[in-house]
């Protein structure tokens, strides 16, 4: 067992590897193949072009993708820039429609595209207005670019009706997909989308390597250039992406919607957090991911607990952002004013908690909450002004 295992609540921010994923790196990294560079034209090269030929093919054959292509990334952020500014730079007279509720890399990347961009407003369980997604779909082309699974309070986008708009309105629809596999069912984007993005560390393969699923039938121009291999210049990072295409395949094989511990733990948390009357659980009613969850703890200050309850590691917002002294924006778009946003933590939990792990942490969670509570209150109101 990990020693870490036992004090991890950031599975959102990043996964643990899974030791069988690692076990598969290191035999291709001790083999004479993973010496060789992918594009060169000798027999070590044929040999990984092989061997990474068969896994692609294996996934591809899995998850039935005949109509998509692998592209392999560096991860989401590359992911999204790919399809966000290679959108932009094909049809420059075009918009991009997303919401209020994306990572904040989408928005990082949409202050550099000078396209017209539409944010489609949500309700307080973040569920988008689809009557103002179709108007705005009516004037096309459009690329409309939306998260799955939301990577701070853990809601699902059901895309299905987005899905069919797009089809209507002749629109192409990304699917930020990061935060989906290992928490939810993913199979069924394939036939929604036309490019996912997903990144190997949300689910328990090696950081720095992603894929984007592309149908084979759309093309955008690149980002990089050079010689290209899988779709994108650059050498390819053999062992990496056999790291990350191994721990696909165990999700494959094991998806979430048989990992009956994990649901345990899930269920297990959320009733343990619902119980304590001084926590609110975000978008509690809404169509979740039950692994990732946001708790307001009004008169606490967020980042205070955070370090108070070392060992125990939790987040106080997507770890692409905590280092940001601006409330979450997801947040204030499900209805949390400054003082509340501020006041909420994130717990996630992922293929390696355990339930006696929970209580654990949950009891500290409480203890030192309960003394920042004090120490508040102890204030003078003058001290504060």
């Amino acid at each position: 067992m990990n020693e870490l295992y036992p004090y991890y609540f950031d599975y959102a921010a990043s996964t643990p590897m899974d030791p069988l994923v690692l076990d598969e790196m290191t035999l291709f990294l001790e083999s004479p193949e993973s010496v060789a560079n992918f594009s060169s034209s000798h027999s070590l090269a044929y040999a990984v072009q092989s061997t990474l030929n068969e896994k692609v093919q294996l996934i591809q054959n899995k998850l039935d993708l005949d109509a998509h292509e692998l592209i392999f990334t560096s991860g989401a952020t590359e992911s999204l820039n790919y399809v966000l500014r290679g959108f932009s730079n094909k049809y420059p007279n075009a918009k991009i429609i997303t919401s209020n509720l994306e990572h904040s890399v989408t928005y990082k990347v949409l202050d550099q595209i000078p396209l017209n961009k539409v944010f489609i407003s949500n309700n307080s369980n973040a569920e988008i207005d689809l009557n103002e997604l179709e108007t705005s779909l009516k004037v096309a082309p459009s690329l409309v670019s939306l998260i799955h699974v939301n990577n701070e309070i853990g809601t699902i986008n059901e895309l299905d009706e987005v899905s069919y708009l797009c089809r209507k309105y002749d629109a192409k629809l990304h699917i930020d997909a990061s935060q989906t596999l290992g928490k939810t069912r993913f199979d069924h984007l394939f036939q929604l989308a036309d490019y996912i993005t997903v990144s190997a560390h949300k689910f328990y393969g090696p950081k720095g390597v992603g894929i984007l699923f592309k149908k084979k039938d759309e093309s955008l121009p690149s980002l990089i250039f050079g010689s290209e291999q899988f779709g994108r210049a650059g050498t390819l990072p053999t062992h990496q992406i056999v790291g990350c295409l191994k721990s696909l395949s165990l999700i494959i094989e094991n998806p979430y919607e048989k990992n009956s511990d994990m649901h345990k733990a899930e269920q297990h948390l959320e009733n343990e957090i619902l119980a304590c009357n001084a926590f609110i659980l975000n978008a509690k009613n809404a169509n979740r991911a039950r692994s990732i969850l946001s708790i307001t703890i009004p008169g606490v200050h967020a980042q205070s607990l955070q370090q108070m309850i070392t060992p125990y590691i939790v987040s106080v917002g997507s770890a692409c952002n905590s280092l940001s002294a601006e409330p979450s924006r997801v947040l204030k778009a499900i209805g949390l004013g400054d003082g509340l946003a501020n006041s909420t933590i994130r717990i996630s939990i992922g293929r390696f908690t355990k339930i006696k792990d929970i209580d654990l942490m949950l009891e500290k969670l409480i203890h030192c909450s309960n003394m920042l509570k004090k120490i508040s209150s102890d204030v003078p109101d003058w001290f504060l002004k």
